[in-house]
């Protein structure tokens, strides 16, 4: 993945368990770097992400909710994850809807593209 980023802006395709290099590259501005922290990041704090999803659906806490997924629509934004990002989007919009039946419905799909997220940064 490095080396991708450091070679410059390659066009990449966005399957669900890539990371958009290219994305990632215009981020940190082909600082390889700061690149491995954004990824550490991200691999380090997805738990405790997810958690703070499955707790506020619990709760039912829709302000917290859609903060949780506001947070992980971000990271997965800085990788250029486009399905983890757009799964997160989908509850943060349903919270924001005040919707919590069809939120905590969606975190399935969120936890399934975060984990081929994970399984491609792993591999990297």
């Amino acid at each position: 993945i490095f080396n991708r980023i450091g070679k410059g802006l390659q066009d990449d395709s966005l399957r669900p368990d890539k990371v958009s290099y290219k994305t990632l590259a215009v981020i940190v501005g082909g600082d390889t770097e700061l690149a491995r922290d954004v990824i550490d990041l991200f691999r380090l704090d997805w738990p405790a992400s997810l958690a703070r999803v499955h707790a506020a659906v619990d709760s039912g806490d829709l302000e917290a909710l859609q903060r949780a997924a506001h947070a992980l629509k971000g990271a997965a934004g800085n990788l250029g994850a486009q399905p983890t990002m757009e799964a997160a989007r989908v509850i943060e919009q349903l919270a924001q809807s005040r919707d919590l039946a069809a939120a905590a419905a969606a975190v399935a799909p969120l936890e399934r593209a975060a984990a081929k997220l994970m399984t491609a940064l792993e591999a990297s």
